[in-house]
């Protein structure tokens, strides 16, 4: 079988992440005290990239579009806001802290990053174990469930929140597809995608969270896979 088919097909298995309603009710109140506006950014292109291959947590560098695509996310901010006091948070995994490097480069002030774990992509677990003769039914013993996934994201975000107040400066998120994906549906109910590279606002209001996916500014976002 095509390797690349067959992720591929994984990875639309595994597009579809419904927030539980006990887990979202028992995030409610800290989310409501701590929620604030904040910018996600999904980082660029690594050499897997087009091959759709759900990578998780291995831990790839950008390539050259990757690196291009994390300066197109600083064009795309600076197209839709202004950036003062930037708090910038990132995924450990090299692709997101790369992205977030270099978007922090571009500012004209010396920013931080700080390394979060819990914004790490969801692992699927090692599918060379996969039998040949019905692989779309095996479900590797390492892998991250749907409910360890959910519950590491919502925590996490609430960790970071609570950190970061709303008048301490603009919070910048730099993740990844499915942590993104996940925290559309969670915070604002929509099932939204984002190239890599792409930049999404999500804004606090009236104890409500919505999600405006800025136009990208990169020449170079037409390539992007489903999870990585």
């Amino acid at each position: 079988m095509n390797m690349r088919i067959f992720t591929a097909s994984l990875s639309l298995l595994f597009s579809s992440v419904i927030c539980p309603t006990d887990s979202c009710l028992a995030s409610s109140t800290d989310l409501k005290e701590q929620g604030r506006d904040f910018l996600f950014i999904r980082h660029g292109q690594t050499p897997w990239g087009p091959d759709d291959i759900l990578k998780g947590p291995q831990d790839l560098k950008l390539n050259d579009t990757g690196r291009h695509q994390a300066e197109g996310a600083f064009w795309t901010v600076k197209k839709h806001k202004d950036i003062h006091s930037p708090i910038i948070v990132s995924s450990h995994l090299q692709r997101a802290f790369e992205t977030a490097t270099i978007f922090a480069n571009k500012l004209d002030k010396v920013v931080p990053i700080e390394q979060v774990t819990g914004l790490q992509e969801r692992y699927y677990g090692d599918y060379r174990k996969a039998p040949r003769e019905n692989p779309y039914a095996y479900q590797p013993d390492d892998a991250e469930t749907t409910e360890n996934f959910r519950r590491r994201v919502q925590e996490t975000l609430i960790s970071i929140l609570k950190k970061t107040p709303k008048d301490a400066g603009e919070l910048i998120i730099v993740s990844h597809q499915k942590v993104f994906e996940f925290l559309a549906e969670w915070l604002s109910h929509q099932k939204l995608r984002l190239e890599q590279g792409g930049v999404c606002y999500f804004k606090f209001k009236d104890g409500q969270f919505s999600a405006e996916v800025y136009k990208s500014s990169s020449s170079s976002s037409e390539s992007s896979s489903d999870s990585d």
